[in-house]
């Protein structure tokens, strides 16, 4: 929808809206300047807020895609062994952290508050246009509504206030995208920018990865844990599935053949990244994108896996005892899950995990209704040994368990409700929508969502930040779809018809 010229005639003249949110930019730094006292780090950050500020304005797809894309670059947390420019970012430390000025947030929920606003007044203010919902959304607001009850119920408990933010505040990223991406997204030209957002950025981090690998490590994969941070295995997970839809429903030419061409990199990052319950979700999600093709396609993948599950046969016996190389790394971290070698990393990590477990359990039967509230620790009924991780009393690797510790039942009941709501309904989108790529974007949605249950069982990743935009993300672009889909004349769009950014 055009804005009203009438009305905001200099809105509407591309010209005058540039210079005055130019004038906007130049007199808000100066006088943040002032105000801040001259701390360059704040006024730096308030100038780009700015800037961001007056992109939301202009072009909120383009604010969204850049958010998105940076927050795929760039790590929550640093990589052990490993000096990296994109490793531990500012974009995810509390302000407060970053100067002495007190500030509980971080310039991502800053740039998100800022988008949202700006969202905001273009629909609600200058635009005039209805709120696009899809009833999903609904299930996810009981599921936000039900951790905000639980984070108070915490509160009046006696937890602590910083540690239960810091649990929460990711769900409320996923929550926010989901609702904010479908007011956002008004043509499909904005469709395809943003999946080019999302893939890019996971393009660089397979090149960085064998960057990495080469040059920083020099080819001795044993000297350290991981060469990336333990989401990104997920997300380029969930970028071979992106792939893998777009070539079934023949979809976005230019970004499948780029996809593709980058595919052995991306793979090879993938292998590297050393997150053996991965390596198991991999296998998981081939077999579910399976099941989910069309039927035609189906036996064609069938005939395909065949020499494919030979080869990996082969391959996991002839290399299944290896205790070291580069070669043996995949079979052997998917070995250590049942069989850990004595006295090695991975056997200590697995007694960690179940010891976890048993206390994790512990503390469902004894808060089985309301949980303990966010903000308080686990009972510690078999001591866990200290590791270099502040909140490994509160935070466990079992993210599911963990939820349904603080949450309780009830909470636990809501979460479910949210993640099937989301998957049934990509899922029934699949066969709906007549648009390749919504269709594309609709299964990945899905098993994305599905594999992240299982990987969190056994690797965190519920509360990091660039999970929960990910996903965020994609569950907005489902509803986006959607909604174009009811706007948009009966037609049905020709497979190849796409566009690049």
């Amino acid at each position: 929808m055009r804005i009203d010229s009438t009305q905001y005639p200099w809105l509407a003249d591309r010209h005058a809206s540039t210079g005055s949110l130019a004038l906007l930019v130049a007199a808000g730094a100066a006088i943040f300047a002032v105000v801040l006292q001259g701390d360059l780090l704040l006024t730096g950050l308030a100038s780009a807020g700015l800037v961001f500020f007056a992109l939301a304005c202009w072009r909120p797809c383009a604010a969204l895609g850049t958010l998105i894309a940076a927050v795929l670059l760039l790590e929550q947390y640093p990589i052990a062994g490993i000096e990296s420019i994109t490793a531990a970012s500012p974009l995810y430390l509390n302000i407060n952290n970053l100067s002495s000025f007190y500030l509980p947030a971080n310039p991502l929920e800053l740039l998100l508050t800022v988008l949202t606003g700006a969202t905001l007044v273009r629909v609600v203010w200058i635009e005039r246009r209805p709120w696009r919902w899809h009833w999903p959304q609904v299930a996810t607001l009981c599921f936000g509504l039900s951790l905000a009850i639980s984070f108070l119920l915490g509160m009046v408990r006696g937890g602590d206030f910083k540690v239960a933010l810091w649990e929460v505040r990711a769900f409320g990223y996923l929550i926010l995208l989901q609702l904010l991406v479908p007011q956002i997204v008004r043509h499909r030209r904005q469709l395809v920018w943003l999946t080019w957002a999302l893939c890019v950025p996971l393009i660089v981090k397979g090149f960085q990865g064998v960057s990495r690998y080469f040059f920083t490590i020099d080819r001795r994969i044993d000297s350290v844990s991981a060469i990336s941070s333990h989401e990104c295995a997920f997300f380029l997970l969930c970028l071979f599935l992106l792939l893998g839809a777009l070539w079934t429903y023949r979809a976005a030419p230019r970004l499948r053949w780029l996809l593709t061409a980058t595919l052995p990199v991306t793979f090879v990052t993938f292998l590297l990244a050393q997150r053996r319950v991965a390596y198991g979700a991999l296998a998981i999600g081939a077999v579910l994108f399976v099941v989910l093709a069309p039927r035609a396609m189906r036996k064609r993948v069938l005939w395909a896996a065949i020499p494919i599950s030979l080869l990996l046969t082969l391959y996991a016996f002839a290399f299944w005892n290896k205790p070291y190389g580069t070669l043996s790394m995949p079979v052997r971290q998917v070995r250590s899950i049942f069989d850990p070698r004595p006295g090695s990393h991975e056997e200590s990590s697995n007694d960690f995990r179940d010891r976890e477990r048993f206390n994790l359990k512990t503390t469902i039967r004894a808060n089985l209704v309301t949980g303990t509230g966010f903000g308080h620790e686990f009972y510690q009924a078999v001591p866990l040994p200290n590791i270099n991780y502040p909140l490994y009393r509160f935070i466990p690797h079992n993210a599911i368990l963990w939820l349904w510790a603080k949450s309780g039942t009830i909470g636990f009941f809501f979460f479910w409700l949210f993640v099937g709501a989301n998957v049934v309904a990509a899922m029934m989108l699949r066969n709906r929508l007549r648009d390749p790529l919504a269709r594309a974007l609709s299964v990945t949605a899905a098993l994305a969502l599905l594999l992240q249950m299982i990987i969190s069982t056994y690797d965190l990743q519920l509360t990091f930040y660039r999970n929960m935009v990910f996903h965020g993300t994609l569950l907005g672009l489902v509803g986006a779809s959607v909604a174009l889909a009811a706007e948009a004349k009966p037609r049905t769009l020709p497979p190849e018809e796409e566009e690049s950014p």
